[in-house]
């Protein structure tokens, strides 16, 4: 759970070094928990027109997790799912 990891654990400043130094075409977050911390604000879902990962595209999804369950919705992964077919 979100709740056990403790805050000591998060290091966005890394993250935002290997999206920088991997230049890669997307980043996803894997809930809205992720995103906020590596982004510094709460975000919605799907995809972002601003962020602070330079011309990366991000990418905020529902949770997989069952814990979140109640609050998924499958709308955010077709949409990221088109974006990548039309990259290929």
């Amino acid at each position: 759970m979100d709740r056990d990891i403790p805050a000591t654990a998060y290091m966005p400043g890394r993250l935002k070094k290997l999206v920088k130094e991997y230049a890669p075409k997307a980043v996803a977050f894997n809930g809205k928990r992720a995103a906020q911390i590596a982004l510094g604000a709460k975000q919605p879902y799907g995809r972002l027109a601003l962020h602070s990962f330079g011309n990366v595209t991000v990418w905020v999804l529902p949770s997989t997790s069952g814990a979140a369950r109640g609050f998924f919705r499958i709308e955010p992964w077709c949409e990221l799912a088109e974006w990548c077919k039309s990259r290929q």
